[in-house]
């Protein structure tokens, strides 16, 4: 875990992206859109959806005694929520936040989630793949959206992270 001066525990940005960049190309054949479901097989992970309670949870991961995977997600969220929130899970998953009877202890619950968003941001908008997309500047915030099926808010923060807000057409 990556430390700064004063000490406090940093999200290992690098660390998540680079897993995110591995995953869809040796599991997700480097499609665009990703295909979420195509990773989860690979891997052998168990999907399913229910709908949640109104406790704000869209989603969670669990490794059974059997060290089989399983992702639950909000079956009442739209389909670029649901979305996101599989490759987030998947983030858990690759990252090793989650294990048999609980999560990793050497990192925060606010760091782990940190890094399975950056990694579900990565996944879902590939930054090489972005770059090349955007590299005409003939493009529009509404094309990544469409390109990449992904919410708004995603589509926005892998532009932003990207420095390429100067590319889009506007």
């Amino acid at each position: 875990m990556r430390m700064i001066d004063d000490e406090k525990p940093q999200p290992r940005t690098k660390f998540a992206t680079s897993e995110a960049k591995r995953v869809w190309g040796t599991f997700g054949e480097k499609r665009i859109p990703v295909v979420l479901n195509l990773i989860t097989k690979a891997l052998e992970i168990v999907t399913a959806s229910k709908v949640f309670s109104t406790s704000g949870a869209e989603g969670y991961s669990s490794i059974g005694e059997d060290g089989r995977v399983t992702m639950i997600y909000n079956k009442s969220s739209s389909r670029v929520r649901q979305k996101f929130t599989i490759a987030h899970e998947l983030g858990h998953v690759v990252l090793e936040h989650i294990g048999i009877g609980g999560g990793s202890p050497e990192h925060s619950s606010k760091i782990r989630e940190k890094e399975a968003d950056l990694f579900a941001n990565e996944l879902l908008i590939p930054s090489s793949d972005l770059k090349t997309y955007l590299k005409d500047g003939n493009k529009t915030l509404e094309d990544v959206i469409s390109r990449y099926e992904v919410s708004r808010n995603v589509a926005v923060i892998s532009i932003e992270k990207n420095r390429l807000l100067m590319k889009l057409k506007v």
